[in-house]
C-alpha cells in the first residue's frame, strides 16, 4: 500500500511539473507573439 502511494505521489508531482513547464512555455510563446506583432506593425509603419 505504501509503495503504491509513493508511485501515486511521484506521478502527481510529474504531472504538476509538466503542467508548470507547459504554462511557462505558453506565456513565453504569447510574449514572443506580442513582440513579433509589435515589430511587424512597426515594419509596416516604416514600409
Amino acid at each position: 500500500m505504501s509503495n503504491l502511494q509513493n508511485i501515486f505521489a511521484v506521478g502527481i508531482s510529474l504531472i504538476r511539473a509538466i503542467l508548470n513547464i507547459h504554462h511557462h512555455f505558453a506565456s513565453i510563446f504569447l510574449t514572443g507573439l506580442k513582440i513579433f506583432n509589435f515589430s511587424n506593425s512597426w515594419g509596416l509603419f516604416f514600409d
